[in-house]
């Protein structure tokens, strides 16, 4: 209707303003009752959910977190051939809950696939599993989280994983962070408090050494004083990291603990020729590239570049990168028994900086991936977190550019609009596209330093741009009837004719 009335320029007509003004009205009401009984409706309805339901939801979440994952894990090419088998064993007895409150003793096993029978071997079921950078806590976490949701039965927990980064202990309650979490990250699932409510849900916390240091005895206070008694819990943490959370705070309370093992040797070149491309060796021979490499490590072990490297291939993350930079690219390893290379950290520098370009050998953007990265390590490092959210990526940009970017997109559509209709219809509307953009201004300024790394802002940004929508067009109307002197003569002669027809 709007459109009609500015394309035939009777918009200044009182009759057909009032048709365009009370549809507005008419819509604007409609929606903000229908979503205020919405919302009302849905938070009654949650209180009247019963158990069946709650299993059906929780198999739906079960559903989307083994999607996730089972995604997540083919991307890291983990199956292929197959997952490290690394070792675990008892970790310091300090570090563990006294036996008589559930923390008994884990028996040392391996393989990723282990991890949830030792879980379940635990009286409490809370395990805590710690290693050194690179160690594969996280591969681990992964793992326990895809064998729960394989054998679940109707009415199992759902194992999933929160990234402990995004979670402010000092100020928020580990229920409401979960909640949010899992809202933002399965966005079909506003349910989710309920499931966390009735147990249905196993937290996979991952990296509590992600977390500012001064939030790590802070984190297991919080954890001790709010998981119920009995509720399961795994937890991964860098094992420098728990001893400096356990002197500063607790330990966690009924938690056994297990410690991660550097690769062997032998493990790690097991895995490296299985890996690698083969080479036509003596009459037809399968060999890699890698044989006379860790031939070489194996006949010299004592030297400083042979022990560099094999303390390098302890750790499956080093492994992982040497696969990519020199198994997958036909790239010969030889280059790695070089005297500059005696040096772990070296190295490993080496190997970062050339793991980027591996991974993207393929594409033809692997220059600019190589930038983009580099940028969004630096964003992270200027957040001081290790958690990348992209909707903070716009906290980058200049606060004068980050505002006038909509309002300039706004003024051109006003400008555009003036130029096509040269009439009191055309400035009304441009005043009116002038106001929202004078209201949008003021509440963003007014909110602008309000984004955090909290999960929490997603839900804010929704409610802010009602807001901006409620608060931003009757300035816009105020400034169309401004700059239109005949149509505001118009809306004054209407509130008159409708004031002496309520006489």
């Amino acid at each position: 209707m709007l459109l009609v009335a500015l394309l035939t320029g009777e918009l200044g007509n009182v009759s057909t303003l009032t048709a365009v003004l009370g549809l507005g009205v008419s819509v604007a009401g409609l929606a903000i009752n229908l979503w205020r009984s919405g919302s009302a409706a849905g938070e009654s309805a949650e209180g009247a959910w019963s158990q069946e339901r709650l299993e059906g939801l929780s198999g739906r979440l079960a559903a989307s977190v083994q999607e996730q994952w089972q995604a997540e894990w083919r991307l890291r090419r983990l199956q292929d051939p197959y997952p490290f088998q690394v070792h675990w064993s008892r970790a310091e007895a300090w570090l563990a809950d006294a036996a008589e409150n559930g923390g008994l003793p884990v028996e040392p096993g391996e393989g990723p696939e282990g991890i949830s029978p030792a879980f379940d071997t635990v009286p409490s079921r809370r395990l805590v599993v710690l290693g050194e950078p690179g160690s594969g806590k996280t591969v681990l976490a992964v793992r326990f989280t895809l064998e729960r949701l394989a054998h679940r039965a109707v009415g199992d927990p759902v194992p999933a994983v929160f990234p402990l980064s995004g979670w402010q202990p000092e100020r928020q309650r580990l229920r409401d962070w979960m909640t949010a979490h899992l809202r933002a990250t399965y966005p079909g699932a506003p349910w989710t408090s309920k499931l966390l409510a009735a147990g249905l849900v196993l937290p996979v916390l991952e990296g509590l050494d992600e977390m500012p240091e001064s939030a790590w005895g802070a984190a297991l206070r919080r954890l001790n004083a709010e998981l119920d008694p009995g509720e399961p819990v795994l937890l991964t943490c860098r094992t420098a990291a728990y001893t400096k959370a356990v002197e500063s705070g607790n330990v966690l309370t009924s938690a056994a603990v297990v410690e991660l093992r550097p690769l062997t040797f032998e493990a790690a070149s097991a895995y490296l020729t299985r890996t690698a491309r083969p080479v036509r060796g003596a009459d037809g021979q399968r060999t890699t590239l890698w044989d006379p490499v860790l031939a070489h490590l194996r006949a010299h072990p004592h030297t400083p570049v042979s022990q560099g490297l094999r303390q390098a291939l302890g750790t499956p993350l080093m492994v992982a990168m040497a696969r990519a930079v020199y198994g997958e690219t036909g790239k010969d390893p030889a280059e790695l028994l070089e005297d500059r290379f005696a040096d772990p950290v070296e190295l490993e520098r080496h190997l970062l900086e050339a793991y980027v370009p591996a991974a993207f050998a393929d594409s033809p953007h692997a220059e600019q991936a190589q930038r983009w990265l580099a940028y969004l390590a630096g964003h992270l490092q200027h957040q001081t977190t290790r958690q990348l959210a992209w909707w903070q990526l716009r906290l980058e940009l200049p606060w004068l550019l980050r505002q006038l970017g909509p309002i300039l997109l706004l003024g051109c559509a006003a400008v555009a609009i003036s130029l096509g209709l040269y009439s009191p219809a055309a400035v009304f509307t441009s005043g009116f596209v002038g106001g929202v953009c004078l209201g949008y201004l003021i509440l963003s300024r007014s909110r602008s330093g309000t984004a955090r790394t909290s999960i929490r802002n997603r839900h804010q940004l929704a409610r802010e741009a009602k807001l901006v929508a409620i608060a931003a067009v009757p300035v816009g109307v105020m400034v169309g009837c401004t700059t239109s002197p005949s149509l505001a003569w118009a809306v004054l002669e209407l509130a008159q004719v409708r004031l002496t027809r309520s006489r």
